[in-house]
């Protein structure tokens, strides 16, 4: 029996409902969906990357959250794989964005309160005692101790005024600390005045400068808040010294020529005898040591740092042992020839631990980034 057929008039409006339900219907929910996802994803990823949408709601921050996201404006469908990437970058560095921006945002704060009352102990450290030997004996022969006061002061305050432009990470900053204040304690310490009289306590005071002082500098880098605080007053020096940095072999015969001067008799009794001499002699120790280190353990090319190691431990080596195995004392018959061997074996032995611990550490840091995986690049 043959179905009642519809009007042909009614054949379109049917086919309409049906295509509707079938195709028009589903393919707008997905839309629908897709740009709901697209939405939770640039929301998701807006707050890992350090945004606060409900504070900032404007159109230009969304569109910048969108662009730290990874998702073009206009495009939602591809959030979900813009936000599956930024997870499993997340998961594989063990950290989101988001933390990532506020440590560094709260880095700069607890950084600087540590410079700043590091400064602060620093200047009372050093300053007093040079201001209680200028009143106590002749000013002009106090004007070595107050310039070294004066320098060391300068060093921090540059510091901390360069670091609230450019705020340095924790451990530079410990660094730096620690080498200021290291350096003030084996120069306005008790140790300075023991020195005058045994040249084992003497060598002591230039092993504290050159091999514990010079390598915390060095680690420190405070290079850019020196220059961050000084302008373009003292850019060509820094520019020299980023320029010295990148041959460390040349630094270490500059740093071995300098050790074997002031270790030589005449020089090494007249920086006894002269303040002025003396100032100069630990300048030239702490400098040329900070840009040999420098070189060393900032350099990116391994050989040419070994190698500066190697010559520095073996020249420093054989004069450690000239004056361990010396006869006769070489300063002269007030200096006890025991004082001396044991000055050539403090130089000799925790000397040439410090230069081996070094080479070994920077072995070891190649070593960690030549087998450091390799970031897996996002696919489009």
């Amino acid at each position: 029996m043959a179905l009642p057929s519809a009007p042909d008039s009614a054949r379109p409006d049917r086919v309409g409902r049906v295509v509707h339900r079938a195709v028009q219907r589903p393919v707008g929910r997905l839309r629908d969906r897709a740009a709901g996802r697209g939405s939770r994803a640039v929301e998701l990823a807006q707050r890992r990357a350090g945004w606060r949408v409900a504070r900032h709601g404007s159109a230009a921050a969304r569109l910048v959250g969108a662009v730290l996201a990874g998702v073009a404006p206009g495009r939602p469908e591809r959030a979900g794989e813009a936000l599956h990437r930024t997870s499993r970058c997340e998961r594989a560095s063990g950290r989101g964005a988001g933390d990532a921006v506020h440590r560094a945002a709260d880095r700069g704060p607890a950084a600087m309160r540590l410079i700043a009352a590091f400064v602060l102990v620093t200047l009372l450290v050093t300053v007093r005692p040079a201001a209680a030997h200028a009143l106590a004996g002749s000013l002009p022969a106090s004007f070595p101790l107050l310039l070294i006061a004066a320098l060391l002061g300068a060093a921090c305050g540059l510091y901390g005024l360069g670091a609230r432009r450019v705020p340095p990470g924790r451990v530079q900053a410990t660094w730096f600390c620690a080498a200021m204040a290291i350096g003030a304690l084996a120069v306005f310490g008790p140790l300075d005045r023991w020195a005058e009289n045994s040249t084992a306590l003497h060598m002591v005071q230039h092993m504290l400068l050159i091999v514990v002082v010079a390598p915390l500098g060095a680690l420190a880098g405070p290079l850019p808040q020196w220059s961050a605080a000084t302008g373009t007053l003292l850019r060509p020096l820094w520019g020299a010294i980023q320029r010295c940095g990148r041959h460390p072999l040349a630094a270490a015969m500059v740093h071995g020529v300098l050790i074997w001067l002031w270790h030589a008799p005449r020089l090494y009794l007249l920086a006894l005898d002269d303040p002025w001499w003396h100032l100069v002699e630990h300048v030239s120790f702490v400098a040329s040591a900070w840009l040999f280190w420098w070189a060393v353990l900032r350099g990116r090319r391994l050989a040419p740092a070994l190698l500066a190691i190697l010559l520095t431990l073996i020249h420093t080596g054989l004069l450690g042992a000239l004056l361990t195995f010396g006869r006769v004392s070489f300063y002269g018959d007030a200096r006890a020839l025991e004082d001396q061997q044991l000055a050539g074996l403090i130089m000799w032995v925790p000397g040439g631990f410090a230069y081996l611990a070094a080479a070994g550490w920077i072995v070891w840091r190649r070593l960690g980034e030549e087998t450091a995986p390799a970031a897996v690049p996002a696919r489009d």
